[in-house]
């Protein structure tokens, strides 16, 4: 009992210290359907660090598609979220498969993405036109 007694006591002298124990930030997982960052399903433009744009297409069901300016596929697979990475994994020969690390976004819904092999590049959602309203027709 006396063992107890010794090894219970500093426990109990050290949660009567008044300091509370720092506890490690809580990694949240993204919400489904969106990348590691959150950013939510749709169509990105996606700047290469020499300048080419291509547009992939995120879908919720785990598939993409990417395009290259004329609209040509270029690439498409899967994606998955792993961890604090947005993973590609391309079903089109001679595409390796690619994680990215998601930096903070932007107002705009922009951010930078980090590949394990390779340069950053940067990617910004396409927002679609909004049609001009037309004159009402008099019936």
């Amino acid at each position: 009992m006396k063992k107890w007694m010794l090894i219970a006591a500093p426990l109990v002298l050290a949660g009567c210290s008044g300091e509370t124990a720092e506890e490690a930030p809580v990694e949240e997982a993204p919400a489904e359907g969106t990348t590691a960052n959150g950013s939510p399903m749709g169509l990105y433009a996606v700047t290469a660090a020499d300048g080419t744009v291509t547009q992939t297409d995120l879908r919720a069901d785990g598939t993409y598609t990417s395009t290259d300016a004329e609209g040509a596929v270029t690439e498409e697979g899967s994606w998955r979220v792993s961890g604090s990475k947005t993973c590609f994994e391309p079903t089109t020969e001679g595409v390796a498969s690619m994680c990215y690390i998601e930096g903070a976004r932007s107002e705009s819904g922009s951010f930078g993405a980090t590949p394990d092999e390779g340069q950053t590049v940067m990617v910004a959602p396409v927002v679609a036109e909004a049609e001009p309203e037309g004159e009402a027709v008099a019936e």
